[in-house]
C-alpha cells in the first residue's frame, strides 16, 4: 500500500463513537489517516457524491437508515470503495449478513482498538484493490478470446488497463528475436498517438531499450527535465509529456517487449503505480506472445498442412483462455474468504497460459513435447505424474524390466497419455492415492496409471473406441503408433489406465483386465453428470469448477452431439451439460432427441 494518507468517512451519529474513531486513528504510526465524519446517511451520500474516498466506516443504525438497508444504500452509492461496518456487541447476526453482501469486515463497538481498527481499514482497501486486479485480469483475458488479433482487441485492453492507471497514451513495443530495435506494436490514445504501429526505437540510446537489455522498469515523475536519452527528451519536450512509465514485458523470464505510459500530469505516477503496472504487464505478456505466435503460424503456412495447423492453433489459444478465465472466476469466488488461494488461482491461471502457449510453438513446429528434450522416458512420464503430488495426492512412481531405446513417437505417445490420465484425474477422481509403473516387457512397453478415485460403471461404456471421461485422444494416439488402451474401473473402486504398445516385430497381443483396482468407498452416490462441448479446454474448466463439490462426478466427456448422445444413452447420467452448438448434433437438437 502506498504512504499517501488513506480518506476515511466515519457515517456514525453517537458524538462519543465518532469521537473515539478519531483518537484511535491519531495514534497510528506509518501513513496517516484523513477522517471526514457524517452524522447521518444522507449527509455521508451526499459526501460520497462530491469527491471520492478510500474507505468507509458504515454505523447500520441511524436515525435515517437501519439495518442491512443502510449497507445496501451506501454501496449502491460507492460501489468500488471497500466498506467496514460498525456493529453493537448484539448485532453479530446482522454485521454477517453485510460482510455477506459484500462489506469487507465488520468491528464491534467497545472492542476496537487502534491496532484493530488500522488494521481492518488497511486489509479493507487491500483487498478491495486485489479484487479489482483480478477483475481487470480476467477481463484481459476474455479481451484476448474474442480473438487473436492485439490490434482488433487492443481497445479493449486498454480500457481494462485505465481502471487501475490513468494515462494519456499506452502502448506496446516488441521486440522481435536478434534484431537491435524495438518496434511499436499496437497503440491506444486520447487524440492522435505519438507513433503509429510499426515504428521502431533503437535498442540503444532509449528507455525502451534499456527496459529490454536490463529488465528493469523506468519511472520518470518530472519529464523532460528528467529525460535521459536525447530522443526521449525530444519527444516529451514535443509533446508536453510530464509523467512516463516503461515497463518490461516478460515471459518465462525473457524480456520480449515494453509496455509504456505516460501522462502530461507531473507526479502522475508512483512507485505503486509502477508495481501495478509491472503486474498489468505480466499478464499482457502472455497475450502477446500468443498473438505473436499467432503471426508466426500464419507466416508458416505456405503449405496446405501448415495453412490448416494455423486455423486449428487460432481456435486452440483462443479456447485456451477459456479455461483460464474459469480459473480467475474461481480465484474472484475466493477473494472474500482467503486471498491467498485466490492469489494462487491466478499465479496457476498464468502458467497455464504459459504452458499452453509452449505446446502450441511446439505444434506449429512439429516438436516433441519439451520434457522430453531434457529427460529420459520414465523422467519424463514421471514428472508428468509428480504434478499430483502438488494437489495433495500421494503419488508412486516406478519402472520395471530392461529399457531400451524407442522412437520419439513412442515417447511422445506415451508422455500425451500420462498428461490426459493425470488431467481425467485431476478433474474427476477425487483420488488420494496414484500408481503409475512403466513396463519393458520382452515385447512390448506399458504403461499403468491406476488412482483409488470414485471410479465409474464399465459395463455402461463403450468396449472400443473413445471410453468415459475424455478417453478419444488416448486410443487415438495408441493406435496411431501400433498400441492400444485399456481402461478398468469399478465404482467407487478407482480406475486404472494401461497403454500398451509392442516393440517393433513383436506380436500385438490384447491387454486382459487385472484385479483389485481399491476398496468400496461408502456413502451416498454422487450426482452423475455428463458433459458435452467440442473444446477440449472448456470441458476441462467446467471439469475443474465441478471438482470443487464433492457430491458431483463427471461420469463421461463428450467432444460433439452424435458421440453425447450415444454415451447418455448408455452411461444414463444424473445431468446433461451440454454446449448448444456442437459439430454433427447440437445441444438443443441432441435434448429433444433424448
Amino acid at each position: 500500500m502506498s504512504d499517501k494518507p488513506l480518506k476515511v468517512l466515519l457515517v456514525e451519529d453517537n458524538p462519543g463513537d465518532a469521537r473515539l474513531i478519531r483518537e484511535l486513528l491519531a495514534e497510528t504510526r506509518g501513513a496517516p489517516f484523513h477522517l471526514e465524519h457524517a452524522d447521518r446517511l444522507s449527509l455521508g451520500l451526499e459526501r460520497l457524491a462530491a469527491a471520492a474516498v478510500d474507505v468507509i466506516l458504515l454505523d447500520l443504525s441511524l436515525p435515517d437508515a437501519q439495518g442491512l438497508d443502510t449497507f445496501v444504500r451506501t454501496q449502491a452509492r460507492a460501489p468500488g470503495v471497500p466498506i467496514v461496518v460498525l456493529t453493537g456487541a448484539d448485532d453479530d447476526m446482522l454485521a454477517l449478513e453485510a460482510v455477506q453482501s459484500g462489506a469487507q469486515d465488520y468491528l464491534v463497538k467497545g472492542t476496537v482498538d487502534t491496532n484493530l481498527l488500522v488494521r481492518s481499514l488497511r486489509h479493507a482497501v487491500e483487498r478491495e484493490e486485489l479484487t479489482k486486479r483480478l477483475h481487470v485480469v480476467n477481463e484481459l483475458m476474455r479481451a484476448a478470446v474474442s480473438g487473436l488479433d492485439i490490434a482488433g482487441i487492443f481497445d479493449r485492453v486498454s480500457e481494462q488497463v485505465r481502471k487501475l492507471i490513468d494515462f494519456d497514451r499506452l502502448s506496446i513495443a516488441v521486440r522481435p528475436p536478434d534484431e537491435d530495435y524495438v518496434e511499436v506494436y499496437a497503440v491506444a490514445a486520447e487524440g492522435r498517438p505519438l507513433f503509429d504501429k510499426g515504428y521502431r526505437w533503437p535498442l540503444h540510446e532509449t528507455a525502451m531499450g534499456e527496459v529490454v537489455l536490463t529488465g528493469r522498469p523506468i519511472l520518470r515523475k518530472n519529464c523532460p527535465e528528467e529525460s535521459v536519452y536525447p530522443h526521449e527528451f525530444a519527444v516529451a519536450k514535443q509533446h508536453g509529456i510530464r509523467s512516463v512509465m516503461f515497463v518490461p514485458l516478460k515471459s518465462k523470464g525473457r524480456v520480449i517487449g515494453t509496455v509504456n505510459l505516460d501522462s502530461c500530469q507531473p507526479a502522475r505516477y508512483s512507485e505503486q503505480e509502477l508495481k501495478t503496472a509491472q503486474e498489468i504487464a505480466n499478464h499482457l505478456a502472455v497475450i502477446v506472445e500468443h498473438a505473436l505466435l499467432y503471426e508466426e503460424s500464419k507466416e508458416l503456412a505456405t503449405l496446405q498442412e501448415r495453412s490448416r495447423l494455423a486455423h486449428e492453433l487460432h481456435d486452440a489459444l483462443a479456447q485456451s483462455f477459456i479455461g483460464i478465465i474459469l480459473e480467475l472466476d474461481m480465484a474472484e469466488r475466493m477473494m472474500r474468504t482467503d486471498v491467498g488461494s485466490a492469489r494462487r488461482e491466478v499465479e496457476r491461471a498464468r502458467q497455464m497460459a504459459h504452458e499452453g502457449l509452449e505446446e502450441a510453438r511446439r505444434s506449429v513446429l512439429a516438436l516433441r513435447p519439451a520434457v522430453l528434450e531434457k529427460m529420459s522416458l520414465y523422467e519424463a512420464v514421471t514428472s508428468e505424474v509428480e504434478v499430483l503430488a502438488g494437489d495433495g495426492l500421494t503419488v508412486n512412481a516406478s519402472v520395471s524390466g530392461n529399457p531400451v531405446p524407442v522412437t520419439d513417437e513412442v515417447a511422445t505417445t506415451l508422455c500425451r497419455v500420462a498428461r490426459e490420465a493425470v488431467a481425467n484425474i485431476r478433474k474427476h477422481a477425487k483420488a488420494t492415492r496414484v500408481d503409475a509403473l512403466l513396463d519393458y516387457g520382452d515385447e512390448a512397453l506399458a504403461l499403468t496409471i491406476a488412482d483409488d478415485g470414485v471410479g465409474f460403471d464399465t459395463y455402461a461404456e463403450p468396449s472400443a473406441g473413445a471410453g468415459g471421461f475424455g478417453l478419444t485422444s488416448m486410443h487415438e494416439r495408441a493406435h496411431a503408433v501400433g498400441g492400444e488402451v485399456q481402461v478398468e474401473s469399478a465404482a467407487g473402486g478407482g480406475t486404472r489406465v494401461t497403454v500398451r504398445i509392442p516393440f517393433a516385430g513383436a506380436p500385438a497381443r490384447r491387454l486382459e483386465p487385472q484385479p483389485g483396482l481399491g476398496a468400496q468407498r461408502e456413502g451416498p452416490p454422487p450426482i452423475r453428470v455428463l458433459l458435452a462441448d467440442d473444446h477440449a479446454v472448456v470441458r476441462q474448466g467446467i471439469c475443474r469448477a465441478l471438482d470443487e463439490a464433492p457430491d458431483i462426478v463427471v461420469v463421461a466427456e463428450a467432444a460433439d452431439g452424435i458421440e453425447a448422445l450415444a454415451k447418455t444413452r448408455a452411461l444414463r447420467p444424473d445431468v446433461l451439460v451440454t454446449d448448444v452448438r456442437m459439430p454433427g448434433l447440437g445441444g438443443i437438437d441432441l435434448v429433444a432427441t433424448l
